[in-house]
């Protein structure tokens, strides 16, 4: 995954596998691999979030928060994206599984 540049790892370089993964990391892991199969946003796009919490989503995930917003594959809780949370197994299976389904 790091070869291909789905996951880049933390800003120091280092990799924290035994770290909770986030809504949003999760959300810019999934968009980067659809990005390898030629998916995406291209050219100029624009996507508002309308989450409660939409400030909070970090500026290298947005891209990815939007993508999967828009195509239904990670969604809100209770009007909120909530970012920082973990991602549940639940979430992540369902998202892999929307995914496979929008192919």
């Amino acid at each position: 995954a790091a070869s291909t540049g789905i996951v880049k790892g933390f800003e120091d370089g280092t990799f924290k596998p035994t770290q909770t993964l986030t809504r949003e990391q999760l959300a810019t892991m999934l968009y980067r691999y659809e990005q390898t199969k030629g998916k995406g946003f291209t050219g100029l796009w624009m996507f508002n979030l309308r989450y409660e919490d939409a400030a909070e989503v970090s500026e290298w995930a947005y891209e990815a928060v939007c993508w999967m917003t828009m195509n239904e594959i990670i969604g809100e809780v209770d009007g909120k994206f909530d970012p920082k949370s973990g991602a549940s197994r639940a979430l992540t299976a369902s998202a892999i599984y929307l995914l496979s389904k929008a192919e």
